[in-house]
Order: C-alpha cells, then structure tokens, then sequence
C-alpha cells in the first residue's frame, strides 16, 4: 500500500540518516525522524501551519542540544510569515537577495 511504501522510505531515510552529514527531504519523509546530532535545518517553503513549522524546525536541537533552522522565503512568504513569529514568540533575521537577473 502507500502508506507502507511511506514507512519503508523513512526507515531507509532513517537508516541514511544517522551517519549523514546532510538530508535532503520532504516534510512527510522526516516525520518521526529522531536525528539527535542534526544542527541545522533548512526549509525551502513555508509551512502552512505553526505546527508544520514546529514539526520541520524541530527536527534540531534535540535532547537538549542547540540548533538552527534557516528559511528561505520569497517576498510573498515572508509577508505571511508573521502568523509563525506571533504563534511562536520568535523574530525572524532577515537579509534579502537579489537575483542576478534583478541587477
């Protein structure tokens, strides 16, 4: 079924994983990960709800150990992402970018 080929793929993620230096995954993937030593999570999109981002961003900074997430975010995210910082009591770091293409 699909639900088995999802357990299958996170426990072969999950195997992967432990020695990784880097994972590269969709939400559904890491759901139920536990990667102690993970430092850094980078999310490529908003989350469409506080508990997705609390889920994603959560993945680091396990078992008391410190860690980052990083969001990169187009101008429209960003304009939406102050339901997060409110629900959350966080203040984002902004630096903005400019495409080559824009220069």
């Amino acid at each position: 079924t699909e639900d088995d080929n999802s357990d299958a793929s996170s426990l072969g993620l999950a195997a992967a994983a432990q020695g990784a230096s880097l994972i590269v995954a969709h939400e559904s993937a890491i759901r139920g990960l536990d990667l102690p030593a993970l430092q850094l999570v980078i999310l490529s999109m908003l989350p469409e709800s506080v508990e997705s981002y609390v889920h994603i961003a959560g993945r680091t900074g396990r078992v008391g150990q410190t860690g980052e997430a990083l969001s990169i975010l187009t101008e429209g995210e960003l304009a939406h992402a102050g339901m997060l910082t409110r629900a959350l009591g966080v203040r984002w770091r902004t630096r903005h970018f400019t495409s080559t293409a824009d220069a």
